[in-house]
């Protein structure tokens, strides 16, 4: 494995990859104008670290798309570049990277508790407002059938009969 401490001693040019690194502080995103020179839009400017040392560094980005401290990023391919336009100290450019953890985004799902699946991370608006609207047309029907608000247990079993309309059964097990 490459480290930082390698990284820093290699001359500015040098182009390399294949190692594993954490974010220890994130800084600014950038936005690019799409030149012949690169096909990028974002860079995330991000100290990384190996457990010893550390190295700021520009990952390239095709979106707009945050890291957070304490994720693991695979360098696929990076090249040593001048920190400064006086070419003082050294940084990474990271050309082509693979997210290991979770994006800034999924922190905050996971955070506030939304189940986080492969196929849909965090669920559509639109389900939450239909949902929304189904229990209120099943609540209202309850209401205007018995004459009264439901009792717990029947709050339950419309809450059933809601996923149930909801999801893509034929067959309601109530």
């Amino acid at each position: 494995m490459t480290t930082i401490k390698q990284l820093l001693d290699a001359p500015v040019g040098y182009r390399t990859g294949g190692f594993v690194y954490q974010v220890k502080h994130t800084h600014k995103m950038t936005e690019h104008p799409v030149t012949a020179k690169n096909a990028w839009h974002w860079t995330h400017t991000v100290t990384l670290t190996d457990g010893k040392d550390e190295i700021k560094a520009d990952i390239v980005l095709e979106k707009n798309r945050k890291f957070c401290n304490g994720n693991d990023v695979k360098v696929i391919v990076c090249e040593i570049i001048a920190e400064s336009e006086g070419g003082y100290g050294k940084k990474l450019l990271v050309h082509e990277h693979k997210l290991i953890t979770q994006t800034a985004d999924e922190y905050e799902a996971e955070k506030r508790g939304i189940p986080q699946t492969p196929a849909k991370a965090i669920p559509n608006k639109w389900d939450i407002i239909g949902r929304g609207k189904v229990k209120h047309g099943l609540l209202c029907a309850f209401m205007e059938g018995q004459q009264r608000f439901p009792k717990i247990a029947e709050l339950k079993v419309l809450a059933k009969l809601a996923d149930w309309v909801m999801s893509k059964e034929d067959k309601y097990e109530g």
